[in-house]
C-alpha cells in the first residue's frame, strides 16, 4: 500500500488502493485491522473485509481481479504469507480468532 497525498490513515489507504484497484467502494467501517507486520525498516498494515457480492470488480490496473473460495486459492500463485493472513483475517472477521495480530520478522 502507497500513501500519496496527505496525512491519511492506514485504512483510508486501504479502501482508496481497493477502490483504484477493483472499482468497488468499501466503507470504511466495514475495513477490519487485523495484522501490522514489520521488521527493523518496514511496517505493514493488514486489512480485512467481507463483500456478498463482487460482480462490480473491473479490471482497472494491469491485473484482473480473481474471486477464489479459501478452500481453493492458487497457493503456487501466491506470496507465502497471504497462505495464513487470509484465514487469519476469516477468523478476525467472524470472531473466532484473535481481535489482531503483531508480526515481526
Amino acid at each position: 500500500m502507497r500513501f500519496r497525498v496527505g496525512n491519511l490513515t492506514a485504512q483510508r489507504a486501504m479502501q482508496r488502493e481497493f477502490e483504484e484497484e477493483v472499482g468497488i467502494l468499501v466503507p470504511l467501517a466495514k475495513w477490519r485491522h487485523v495484522a501490522r507486520m514489520g521488521g527493523p525498516c518496514w511496517e505493514v498494515e493488514v486489512f480485512s473485509t467481507f463483500l456478498e457480492d463482487l460482480s462490480k470488480a473491473v479490471k482497472k490496473t494491469e491485473e484482473t481481479p480473481e474471486v477464489f473460495t479459501v478452500d481453493d486459492l492458487p497457493v503456487g500463485r501466491m506470496i507465502d504469507n497471504l497462505i495464513w493472513l487470509i484465514p487469519l483475517s476469516l477468523s478476525v472477521i467472524r470472531g473466532t480468532g484473535p481481535n489482531q495480530v503483531e508480526i515481526v520478522y
